[in-house]
Formats: C-alpha cells, sequence, structure tokens
C-alpha cells in the first residue's frame, strides 16, 4: 500500500497581542478566528466618515484607533485603501497615536503562510 503526504508549505501563527504600553496590536486573523479562547479578535472597518482597526487579546486587552476618512483637503486618506486588502490571510500590525487615538501607523501583510 502507498500513501502519501501533502504539505501544504509554511505557516505563521501570529496569534493577537496587545501591547497597551507601546499602544501598539499585531495578529493574524485567521489566528484570531481559530484561537481557543473566545476574545481574541482583530481588524480594521470603514465607516461612512471613519475608518478605524481594533484587536483584543487572550488577556483581555483591548486597543483601538480611529481616522477621518477624509482628510482637510477633502481627499481620502490612505486607510480605506490599506484597509481593503484584509482578508482571512492578513496579517495586522498598528499603532495608536497615545494623543488623538488616531492610527499612525497601519501595516497589511497578505500570504498563504498566515492561513491557520
Amino acid at each position: 500500500m502507498l500513501s502519501s503526504v501533502a504539505l501544504g508549505g509554511a505557516t505563521s501563527s501570529y496569534q493577537v497581542y496587545v501591547d497597551t504600553s507601546s499602544q501598539s496590536a499585531y495578529g493574524t486573523v485567521s489566528a484570531a478566528r481559530y484561537s481557543s479562547d473566545s476574545s481574541q479578535e482583530i481588524g480594521c472597518y470603514e465607516g461612512p466618515n471613519t475608518v478605524g482597526c481594533y484587536a483584543s487579546d487572550a488577556s483581555g486587552n483591548y486597543l483601538s484607533c480611529v481616522n477621518a476618512y477624509y482628510n482637510p483637503d477633502g481627499v481620502p486618506t490612505y486607510l480605506p485603501t490599506v484597509i481593503s486588502g484584509i482578508n482571512a490571510a492578513s496579517y495586522i500590525y498598528f499603532v495608536v497615536d497615545p494623543n488623538t487615538g488616531e492610527c499612525g501607523i497601519v501595516q497589511i501583510d497578505n500570504g498563504s503562510e498566515y492561513i491557520h
């Protein structure tokens, strides 16, 4: 009897981590979705006039940020374009400006290694 093994390639599981001292959070959408606890979540959203990101880790730490959709000149900010690429294979990292509550940095990385 012959058998074969199918390997799916490299994987990286980044559980959601919220660092309240540095006002940053990161994790993969897939790891949050399939975590063994009911606390982990990470994502970004686009509303009518705002764009933001949020994260909650297994320890119950929560962090979020929100930006205006448009800059003062009436041009959309960079965030709608960035977050439109989020999917099940996304790693999300964001930093909150502690003075304004706005998203100072938002980084999205998509790759098959992030699918859990």
